[in-house]
């Protein structure tokens, strides 16, 4: 049996220009509200791994010393309050200027694990005095609002390349229509490293470059970075010379061209 991570990860995407997540404290509050360990055992059988930051979980760019937020309501309830959503009609909803605390969370229809999460987090969110409407769309529909960042919030999932630029994801230059950049999320320093790590040749240096932007977005939050999950696969054990790259085993150098069996008579191609 073998086990890998395909470069991605789950996500929750906040638009920064909403009423609702322009501010860093609110998005930090979301993610201390939604128990993604709880995700991981309920609905991946603790076989996921948590992840912090915008890039692959298994790359040089990923800083491995910036640990997922915990699930903390008390935290993420005294954030709340610092960014001024306080229930003050005592009617169960947080409200700043006059606009109480309740928001669209979008999710593709017929993705299990998508309505599995958004109603772990509507349950937490409601008890921190959030409420959460969520809307399923159908494929055509979800993706159009969401490459017009016309939503308040969204849940998602990247593919990622092997090199790590999130250029055209968190740019501020790309927000809609020119980019990837669907939450607007927007954020000067992010702009400067972004850049520079798409023209720094020495791999140290780029790794450091990208470990910045890992800590900010950890602490800002454009999105609530969920999870990692595995893909696992029963390989024959007279299949030999397996080698399983960070792209999966199959498509993908070197891929079942070096698989080879030995059916007793020597050395075989294996057969697609």
């Amino acid at each position: 049996k073998v086990d890998y991570y395909f470069p991605g990860y789950n996500f929750i995407a906040w638009n920064c220009r909403s009423a609702w997540f322009s501010d860093s404290r609110v998005r930090r509050a979301m993610t201390l509200l939604f128990d993604r360990e709880s995700v991981n055992t309920k609905i991946y059988s603790g076989y996921a791994r948590l992840v912090s930051g915008p890039f692959y979980i298994n790359s040089w760019a990923y800083d491995k010393t910036v640990k997922p937020l915990p699930f903390d309501p008390a935290a993420a309830k005294a954030l709340l309050e610092e960014a001024g959503w306080k229930d003050t009609n005592q009617d169960g909803v947080r409200e700043k200027n006059g606009k109480r605390f309740e928001f669209e969370l979008n999710i593709i229809s017929g993705s299990a694990p998508a309505a599995q999460f958004s109603q772990l987090l509507q349950e937490e969110c409601g008890k921190a005095g959030v409420r959460v409407n969520i809307r399923q769309l159908e494929g055509s529909s979800f993706f159009d609002r969401i490459d017009k960042g016309e939503f308040d919030a969204a849940m998602l999932g990247w593919r990622l390349d092997l090199d790590p630029d999130v250029f055209d994801t968190f740019h501020s230059s790309m927000t809609p229509p020119n980019g990837l950049n669907h939450g607007f999320y927007s954020n000067r320093e992010v702009d400067s490293l972004l850049v520079a790590g798409r023209a720094e040749f020495d791999p140290a240096k780029r790794a450091a470059i990208y470990h910045r932007v890992h800590r900010i977005m950890a602490d800002e939050q454009p999105y609530t970075f969920i999870n990692a999950v595995p893909d696992k696969r029963p390989i024959a054990r007279r299949i030999q010379g397996v080698v399983i790259s960070p792209l999966g085993p199959y498509d993908f150098w070197p891929g079942g061209n070096y698989w080879w069996i030995d059916d007793g008579e020597g050395r075989v191609a294996a057969k697609p």
